[in-house]
C-alpha cells in the first residue's frame, strides 16, 4: 500500500497522504526537537510501515486463532472489515490526539 501513496506523496506532499501526515504529526511530537524535514519523512514512512505490520500480526491472530476463520471468502470479508474499521479508527483518533 505504501507504494501506492508515493505518487500522492510527490504530487502534493506530507498533506497528500493523510496516514503518513499523521505519523509525522507523531514523530514531531515524540521528537520535541526539529528535525530536517527529510528524517520527519523517513520516520514517518517507516512508522507506517511498522504499523502495518503490527496490526497485521494482530489481524492473523484475529483471524485465526479468536474467529477461528476457515475459508476464503469469510477470510477477505474479514480483511476488508478490519481495514475499514482500522482506517477509521487510527486515522481520526491518533490525528485528534496529535494535532
Amino acid at each position: 500500500m505504501t507504494i501506492f501513496e508515493i505518487p500522492f506523496w510527490r504530487r502534493w506532499g506530507m498533506e497528500g497522504v493523510a496516514e503518513w501526515r499523521v505519523n509525522s504529526v507523531m514523530v514531531s511530537a515524540l521528537m520535541r526537537k526539529s528535525l530536517p524535514k527529510r528524517k520527519i519523512i523517513l520516520f514517518s514512512v517507516a512508522g507506517h510501515l511498522m504499523h502495518g505490520v503490527l496490526l497485521g500480526i494482530v489481524f492473523l491472530f484475529l483471524l485465526f486463532y479468536l474467529f477461528a476463520v476457515r475459508g476464503i471468502l469469510l477470510a477477505l470479508l474479514v480483511a476488508v472489515t478490519y481495514s475499514i474499521l482500522l482506517w477509521f479508527v487510527i486515522l481520526y483518533m491518533t490525528r485528534r490526539v496529535f494535532e
